[in-house]
């Protein structure tokens, strides 16, 4: 059988940024771009769609385990498949159009040598900046530092910090450390967590949050000037996030993963809760005034039913007893009285599934209704 042949197809930034190609061949079902196809009931048709399904990015560095990879890669896509598949009733496979590889040269961000603070985060004093200015060890004086805390001159590296750091097991470690490195050192010091949040613009972003919720937690933050970049200790988040996330100057406890502040810690870690499951993002909203729309419509994808309810009710005054001033309390004076509600199921072809409306209004005595409208009280 004549093998595969992998040709290069795309280049970009002068092959900073490359894409291969494989050509599909009858019998194959490798896991890319497919040629789907279904059969139309009513028309009695056959309809295709030459769908794209894409795994994620992959990190492939000289110890990556290149079947793992493949195998993640490969399990994205089959996910892709399904989900697609549930789209609409009869899609199947048919054949491989193409295998499409893109590479672009990883360069991973690294603390090198010392860098002086930007201007606008000088008067936060929210950062301890490492003066390492004869070496490229930033990430170990930060860390040290930060489980060795001191009052006065914290940014010096003395005796006593260079004796410190030698405590720590700095075994295979690489300097300057990447972003990829820090999970290394993690294992090999399993009290430690490292965060690491990103400077540009003027607004801070995470850039690399720990999966371990550990005893010593370390948070760090990584600034650049020009190729040149620098791990600073982060001393204070409620003070270095405070100015991007509220107009207050009230301490506040902050996710990493998403850069929100809370009020208390219980309502931190509620949030956790939630926000861990998903991989970390700064949250930004767009300015106020501002449009967002959708021009494609072509590729947007129908669906089969929509359903469209509506519910009202009557608010009624509570005659309560009055709160003792003592304890905390909250004042009810209204509540909302169920009294209508309304919902419709709409199908893409009414001659398979007719609208179906249905309504409910609940039966109320004349007394009540002539409270009602007698106080003055609005549906809502």
């Amino acid at each position: 059988m004549k093998p595969f042949e992998i040709t290069e197809s795309k280049s970009a930034l002068k092959n900073y940024a490359i894409a291969h190609t494989i050509e599909g061949r009858d019998g194959y079902d490798e896991r890319s771009f497919f040629l789907m196809e279904r059969y139309e009931v009513r028309s009695g048709k056959i309809i295709t769609a030459n769908q794209a399904f894409h795994s994620n990015p992959m990190v492939n560095l000289k110890g990556s385990d290149i079947d793992e990879l493949y195998s993640e890669m490969a399990h994205v896509i089959s996910g892709k498949i399904t989900k697609f598949r549930r789209t609409g009733s009869n899609w199947y496979l048919r054949s491989v159009v193409k295998l499409e590889n893109h590479m672009v040269e990883y360069k991973p961000l690294k603390g090198n040598s010392y860098i002086p603070l930007p201007a606008a985060l000088v008067g936060k004093r929210a950062i301890i900046n490492m003066k390492n200015e004869t070496d490229n060890e930033c990430f170990k004086w930060a860390v040290t530092r930060a489980l060795n805390p001191k009052d006065k001159n914290t940014q010096r590296i003395d005796n006593n910090l260079r004796e410190r750091a030698n405590d720590l097991n700095w075994n295979g470690i690489e300097f300057p450390v990447s972003l990829a490195s820090i999970g290394k050192f993690e294992k090999q010091k399993e009290t430690i967590s490292v965060n690491v949040l990103g400077y540009e613009r003027n607004v801070i972003h995470p850039l690399r949050i720990s999966d371990y919720d550990r005893q010593n937690e370390v948070n760090l933050l990584l600034i650049a000037q020009g190729e040149n970049q620098h791990y600073c200790l982060i001393k204070d988040i409620s003070r270095l996030l405070c100015n991007q996330t509220t107009t207050g100057h009230r301490k506040r406890y902050y996710c990493l993963r998403c850069l929100n502040g809370f009020d208390s810690v219980d309502s931190l870690n509620r949030h956790k809760e939630y926000c861990q499951k998903h991989n970390p993002v700064k949250v930004v909203l767009p300015e106020e005034s501002t449009t967002i729309k959708f021009r494609n419509h072509a590729r947007s994808m129908r669906v089969p039913f929509v359903i469209y309810a509506d519910f009202e009710a009557f608010t009624e005054l509570l005659d309560t007893c009055q709160p003792n001033p003592d304890y905390s309390y909250v004042n009810q004076y209204q509540k909302h009285t169920p009294c209508s509600f309304c919902y419709l199921i709409k199908s893409i072809d009414d001659n398979i599934y007719p609208p179906n409306l249905k309504t409910y209004v609940a039966s109320l005595k004349k007394k009540t209704l002539r409270r009602y409208f007698s106080t003055g009280l609005k549906t809502t």
